[in-house]
């Protein structure tokens, strides 16, 4: 007979794995842009097909600055 222990780690995995299942299948429908929304440089397929928005400069960019001004 499963304890509780058991029974909310096997809630946890199915949640995920519908998770997981949701996100994957957003990205297999979504390309991104051919263009960045940002500079309007264009953006390699591979890039693309993993539904990116932003050349990687414009991405590294908005990383930056948002490591730079997070929230402590």
């Amino acid at each position: 007979m499963a304890d509780l222990a058991d029974i909310a780690s096997d809630f946890m995995d199915n949640q995920l794995a519908r998770e997981v299942e949701k996100v994957r299948s957003h990205i297999k429908n979504h390309i991104g842009p051919q263009c960045c929304i940002e500079c309007d440089s264009e953006i390699p397929m591979g890039r693309r097909q993993l539904g990116f928005e932003r050349c990687i400069h414009c991405a590294e960019e908005l990383e930056r600055h948002g490591a730079l001004f997070a929230e402590a």
